[in-house]
């Protein structure tokens, strides 16, 4: 069984950048696991499948195949838009896919922006 974690990648429904279009996407969970404990909040950095080649500064790939049997069981090429941040409640995660691998999960946090 999946567990809220740093670096667990959840589907929720969440909103596009512009605050519009809320629909199921997945995003990484980049709260360390005492504030989860202490708050129940988590934020996450959405995941998308839209992404232009060279990455922007903030984007970041996550592994994939179409199998989805990598660490993160994703089946299509996507990024983490470490700029796109979303506060969720445990209650709105709705399903659990894999888990970000560390050095990956790292670059992440190394980007996030909270604006």
């Amino acid at each position: 069984m999946s567990r809220i974690e740093q670096g667990r990648i959840v589907w929720a429904m969440m909103r596009d950048p512009q605050g519009r279009n809320q629909k199921l996407r997945p995003g990484v969970i980049i709260s360390d696991d005492d504030e989860i404990a202490r708050t129940n909040r988590i934020f996450v950095i959405a995941i998308t499948g839209t992404f232009s080649d060279p990455l922007d500064e903030w984007e970041v790939r996550l592994p994939w195949n179409r199998s989805g049997t990598t660490a993160t069981r994703l089946k299509k090429p996507v990024v983490a838009v470490c700029n796109w941040l979303i506060e969720l409640k445990a209650e709105d995660v709705e399903s659990f896919a894999g888990i970000v691998p560390p050095t990956i999960l790292e670059e992440i946090l190394k980007r996030v922006t909270k604006d």
